[in-house]
Order: structure tokens, then C-alpha cells, then sequence
């Protein structure tokens, strides 16, 4: 994988990065600083929207360019992404819960799923973080909890497997999805000693990419979990990355300098990859369902 851009867009904690493939642009946030960022690869040139709270990661709306859905610290909510207004669906974790939405991403049907992250050091059983997933009406379901930090959402080109990591143990599992939304049990698929598993894709040849946090590494794994590839980085804290460009070949990586300001940390680098990835996946609403 050849290494194209480095963009030194000195973020704090970049992440949830999504390529949209209608204005050729790179969409993420960087949590700390409570903004939503799109890249324009091309020019180099950032949009920046103050945000009111973190956003922990978003998606991109079927049939609502100028909206996203967002998980931020305390719910779920839509985000105008041209003012930074919020209107709110469910804040499950409002009131110094401890935790904080993470990570997330639509699945191939249009649902959009997040997992909460333990931010202090309360660890009791009843403070870990949960698994969501938010349905065509907006509502968000507890689809699975225990977690320390949840992290690495991605699915099967099919949509039939969901991967989800809890970084701070260094596991990645798999659930099998049916079409209806229905979660199967959790299977540890891989543990990882050299990093820690961060935010995830999945490429056209259903391989699992994920980002270890504090391993200078991106790592490729085959469907059954074997580990085929370590793609160096120029950064120790590489957090996510999504497939982008006119054909899917770029591969963006975001980066965090909370902690360690060395390097390229902070930044967002862009390769060329040898593998196209698949498009994002967007939340659909019951009024475009119903369209």
C-alpha cells in the first residue's frame, strides 16, 4: 500500500472517519474538540462545524445531505452539519454515567449501530458499556453490553456478520446479523497483543481492516480471523479508516495526538491500496422506507 498525502490536520482524537461519496469528500470528528471535519482531498481545504457536545462517531442519511446521525457523549441525535444544531432522539448515557458513545456505523440494511465506552476508572459490572443499535424510526435497542471500550464496527460485504472490538481488553468478535436486525451470540474471533484493536472496515473481498491504537500498524485479517497483512504507519496512534475516492482505491487513516504528540500523529494520512473497499452505508428512515 503506497502512501499518497499525509494531511496535517492536527487533530486530537480524529475518528469515525466516512467517505461521502456525493461531495468526493472525507467526513470525521474529532471527539475531544467537539467538531465535525470534511476533507477535501483534492485541495487539502477542511470544513470545520463547532459542535455542542463529542460526537463519538455518525452516518450519512439516505435522502438528507445537509443532516447525519450522531452518537455523541450522552445519545443519539440528528446533526445539521452546516450549523451544528442537534435534535435529539434518546440520551442514554445523560447524566455522569462514567460513559460516553464510542464508535459506530450503518449496516448494509440502513440500521445504524454505536457501542459505549467506560471513560473514568469505574469498571464496576454495572458501568460497563453497551452495544446500540438505532432502528428506521429512530428509537435505539441495547443489543449487547459488558464492554470496556467499544470500538472497530464493521460488516460482512453481505451483511450477514458484524465485527465489534473492545479495545482495552485487545478482542475483536463477530455476531452473525439476520436481515431483520436480530443479533446472534458473540464469538471471540481474535485477540490481538501488539495493539489495540480501534475503529475497523471491511473491504470488496470481505476483509476485515483494523487500526491498533498504539502499534504504529494497520492490520488484515481473512474472514476466518487469520492474520494476512501488517501495513506499517508513520503515526503510534493510528484510530480508524474507511475506503474512498472515485473508485474506492484511497484508504484514509485517522490519527489522535492525545498522549503523544510525536510523528504524524494527529494527522490524516492517504494511501493507495491494492483492493477497492465498498460504499458507506446509510441510514434509512421510515419516511424513505416508505417512499
Amino acid at each position: 500500500m503506497k502512501l499518497l498525502t499525509v494531511f496535517e490536520t492536527r487533530d486530537t482524537l480524529g475518528e469515525s472517519p466516512v467517505w461521502n461519496e456525493d461531495d468526493q469528500r472525507l467526513w470525521y470528528t474529532d471527539i475531544d474538540r467537539a467538531v465535525l471535519k470534511r476533507l477535501d482531498p483534492i485541495t487539502g481545504e477542511v470544513a470545520v462545524t463547532a459542535l455542542s457536545e463529542r460526537l463519538g462517531s455518525f452516518c450519512l442519511i439516505s435522502g438528507s445531505p445537509d443532516r447525519v446521525l450522531g452518537a455523541f457523549e450522552s445519545g443519539f441525535g440528528w446533526l445539521d452539519v452546516h450549523s451544528g444544531a442537534i435534535e435529539w432522539l434518546e440520551r442514554p448515557e445523560r447524566g455522569r454515567t462514567g460513559r460516553r458513545l464510542n464508535d459506530g456505523r450503518c449496516d448494509r440494511s440502513g440500521r445504524f449501530w454505536a457501542g459505549s465506552m467506560v471513560e473514568d476508572d469505574d469498571v464496576a459490572a454495572d458501568r460497563l458499556g453497551a452495544l446500540y443499535r438505532v432502528g428506521p424510526d429512530g428509537s435505539s435497542e441495547v443489543m449487547d453490553q459488558g464492554f470496556l471500550v467499544s470500538n472497530g464496527l464493521a460488516f460482512s460485504p453481505d451483511g450477514g456478520t458484524v465485527y465489534f472490538s473492545d479495545s482495552r481488553r485487545r478482542e475483536i468478535y463477530r455476531y452473525p446479523l439476520a436481515l431483520d436486525g436480530r443479533l446472534g451470540g458473540r464469538e471471540l474471533w481474535c485477540e490481538v497483543a501488539d495493539g489495540k484493536p480501534d475503529g475497523a472496515t471491511v473491504d470488496a473481498e470481505g476483509r476485515l481492516w483494523s487500526a491498533l491504537w498504539g502499534g504504529s500498524k494497520l492490520a488484515r485479517f481473512h474472514p476466518d480471523g487469520q492474520r494476512l497483512e501488517d501495513i506499517a504507519m508513520p503515526l503510534t496512534q493510528p484510530t480508524s479508516l474507511a475506503f474512498g475516492g472515485p473508485d474506492l482505491t484511497w484508504v484514509f487513516v485517522t490519527s489522535a495526538s492525545k498522549g503523544d504528540t510525536s510523528g504524524h500523529n494527529g494527522s490524516v494520512l492517504m494511501f493507495e491500496s491494492d483492493c477497492p473497499g465498498l460504499s458507506e452505508g446509510r441510514f434509512v428512515t421510515d419516511a424513505v422506507r416508505a417512499a
